[in-house]
């Protein structure tokens, strides 16, 4: 079994009045002992005049983490998840590789295809090919990593007699982001960990169950796959609604929202940790009710202080 850590997120990015306090905020959860901070994007959203303030503002996820590694020595980064077909893969590559170095490899690439037809029609990305151009950009930016002299022929992308250098100092793992049969073959084929949709002790396992025989055909167990879970501490109307909206017809089992009709203590975090952790959770990211980032770091606190020593 695989060591058990945490991480947490820092979105809504709205709730950060300054770039100094979510720089405090990183560098506090990496004092407290958080080893992962997770980073969701959106690129080019349409101007809904009803949406919430809180599902428009979005930063650029390599940026951003570019960033907060100035900031920080140990925590790592992931996009959790990053659009990929939304990016040209060889630009991509290079901006990842980049970060890579100068972070000391501290880098997790969460990946999916993404969900909202509207920003892909905006982007004038066909949105129906956004599997085959995640397959392809991910095969091809490896490439580019790893091989001495890469060469790639593709539908979306080719390229021979070239070179990017410098390459990261470790291959940049690819987190598979989703359930179904299209985000298992592609963790099969190409993932070193998987980032399901947001689900309870039942759905990890249902989802392990499904991955285990698509990895033995490939020569693969389960223990050569990172499992990511969540863990809803706090109840937040806000994060609910866009996870609802996210996952609208993405199978989340009945165990969703743990602990969403309010606060668990840190006992029933504890229970329930364990019960994700023989599900096949590796790591486990707590979601907590915020306004800004005082409020999260207090959090953050707490959950380092009254919960994480009981699971070392």
């Amino acid at each position: 079994m695989k060591p058990l850590t945490f991480g947490f997120g820092v979105f809504p990015y709205s709730r950060f009045a300054q770039p100094d306090d979510l720089v405090e905020t990183v560098v506090t959860g990496e004092r407290l002992g958080y080893s992962i901070l997770g980073m969701p994007e959106h690129v080019l959203l349409p101007a809904w005049p009803t949406a919430p303030e809180h599902t428009k503002v979005w930063h650029d996820q390599v940026a951003l983490a570019s960033y907060l590694a100035g900031a920080t020595s140990r925590i790592e980064f992931m996009t959790s998840i990053m659009i990929v077909p939304l990016h040209p893969p060889v630009q991509l590559a290079k901006a990842l590789a980049t970060l890579s170095i100068m972070s000391g490899g501290r880098i997790r690439l969460g990946v999916g295809a993404g969900w909202m037809r509207a920003e892909f029609r905006r982007l004038g990305i066909p949105y129906d090919e956004r599997g085959d151009m995640t397959d392809e950009y991910l095969r091809a930016m490896r490439e580019l990593w790893t091989a001495e002299r890469p060469s790639f022929r593709g539908r979306y992308v080719s390229f021979e007699d070239v070179s990017l250098l410098p390459q990261p100092p470790r291959p940049i793992p690819f987190i598979i982001g989703g359930s179904g049969p299209r985000p298992f073959r592609r963790l099969a084929e190409l993932g070193d960990g998987w980032i399901p949709m947001p689900t309870g002790p039942r759905g990890i396992a249902k989802g392990l169950a499904r991955l285990e025989p698509l990895l033995a055909e490939r020569g693969r167990t389960l223990d050569s796959v990172w499992v990511a879970g969540s863990l809803t501490v706090d109840r937040d109307p806000e994060m609910e609604q866009l996870v609802a909206h996210a996952e609208a017809g993405g199978g989340a089992g009945a165990d969703t929202l743990q602990g969403s009709h309010g606060s668990l203590s840190a006992d029933e975090c504890v229970e329930r940790i364990a019960e994700l952790r023989e599900a096949g959770v590796d790591h486990i990211s707590p979601g907590f009710a915020w306004r800004d980032g005082s409020e999260l770091r207090e959090r953050l606190a707490w959950f380092a202080e009254n919960v994480a020593p009981q699971l070392a």
